[in-house]
C-alpha cells in the first residue's frame, strides 16, 4: 500500500513538470491555415509537451477562452501572423 501511495504522489506531481522546449510566446496573435493537430481542455503546458514530443510540430496557437491549441508544422516566421481576431482570443508559441 505503501508503495501505491508513492508513485500515484510522483505521478501526480510529475505530470505538472514542463518537458516542453523553449518557446517564444506571441499575445493576441494567431497563423492562419497551417493547424495540423488539435488538442482539447489543455494548459498551455500540454500543448508544449505535445507540441515539443512531435519532430514536425513548429509552433502552436492557444486558444485561451476554450483551453485548447492547434499544433502547426509551420511558425510566425514561416507564414506570418494574424492578429486582428475579434476579443484576442489566441495567443501564438514559437519554438526557439
Amino acid at each position: 500500500m505503501k508503495n501505491i501511495s508513492i508513485q500515484l504522489i510522483l505521478m501526480c506531481c510529475l505530470s505538472n513538470i514542463s518537458i516542453a522546449a523553449s518557446y517564444q510566446h506571441i499575445k493576441d496573435a494567431a497563423i492562419s491555415g497551417h493547424n495540423e493537430e488539435q488538442l482539447t481542455n489543455a494548459s498551455v503546458n500540454d500543448c508544449k509537451n505535445a507540441c515539443s514530443s512531435k519532430s514536425w510540430c513548429k509552433s502552436f496557437d492557444y486558444y485561451k477562452g476554450d483551453r485548447k491549441c492547434d499544433l502547426s508544422r509551420a511558425n510566425y516566421r514561416d507564414v506570418g501572423l494574424k492578429s486582428d481576431y475579434s476579443g484576442n482570443p489566441y495567443d501564438h508559441y514559437s519554438k526557439q
